[in-house]
């Protein structure tokens, strides 16, 4: 039996935590009151303090940054429980509103595409100010001409379509599914597909033209197609929706295109 200096209490050896600094290898505290304790606002703001400190910011990032902790945080991220615990995690309202936010950040798109650029082998010599004067510059799509505006609206629609029409519904399912469709704005394309993110290689771009051009079609031939595959979109859509919503969001931009497809 060991008497809890902090209680008074008399336990055995089960009712306390082990410590190794100490001789006898267990805390002096029992288990209850080490829990008290940890609930407290002393300990919070104690514990607070402790990881801001310089050492120990240090240690835990050589802890973290250690081979062993590397493989060991990469095998638990293939397995079965990781993957639920992800997607239960993911499910929770303030973590999809958190994501979100997250998403529609160009800061972030910027990480996200140089991350990827990584894991494909893709050079990236792009700043963080050209990429922010990339889109703050160009509000329309390079190949096609369509807005921010109306891509916002396209793309809500069609992530919302329910209807039956098949040239809409293939759209949606060769442009947009599985894609990130959480960001508002454009996203970025490459003009020659075997190069990387260079300040010269990269357009803004719509998410249709992004995908329709793939690795087959060089920047010019999609500057001569794009306008007629968004048109042939935009022809079904409008049959689909009320001639007033669409008159107001497409209406001058259909002009563009249709005047585009007729020079060609």
């Amino acid at each position: 039996m060991r008497i809890c200096q902090r209680c008074k209490g008399s336990f055995p050896d089960d009712f306390y935590y082990k410590n190794t600094k100490r001789k006898d290898g267990l805390s002096v505290w029992c288990k209850d009151c080490c829990r008290k304790y940890r609930k407290s606002e002393k300990y919070k703001e104690y514990a607070k303090e402790y990881r801001k400190r310089p050492d120990v910011i240090e240690r835990n990032r050589e802890y973290q940054s250690h081979p062993s902790r590397v493989e060991q945080r990469r095998i638990y991220a293939k397995s079965d429980r990781a993957k639920e615990l992800k997607k239960e995690y993911l499910k929770r309202d303030y973590v999809i509103k958190k994501v979100n936010e997250c998403n529609r950040s160009l800061s972030h798109m910027y990480s996200s595409i140089r991350c990827c650029a990584k894991k494909r082998g893709y050079s990236f010599t792009m700043s963080r100010d050209f990429f922010y004067n990339l889109f703050n510059g160009n509000k329309t799509c390079f190949y096609c001409g369509m807005s921010s505006r109306e891509w916002f609206h396209l793309k809500n629609y069609l992530l919302s379509y329910s209807g039956k029409n098949e040239i809409i519904l293939e759209y949606v399912k060769k442009g947009l599914i599985g894609r990130n469709m959480s960001n508002d704005i454009m996203s970025v394309d490459r003009k020659c597909s075997y190069r990387g993110y260079d300040p010269d290689n990269v357009v803004v771009s719509c998410m249709i033209c992004n995908w329709a051009k793939g690795w087959l079609l060089s920047c010019e031939d999609m500057q001569i197609i794009a306008p007629r595959i968004i048109k042939r979109l935009l022809d079904e859509v409008k049959k689909e929706t009320e001639p007033e919503w669409f008159s107001s969001v497409f209406c001058d931009n259909m002009l563009q295109k249709e005047v585009v497809c007729d020079k060609s």
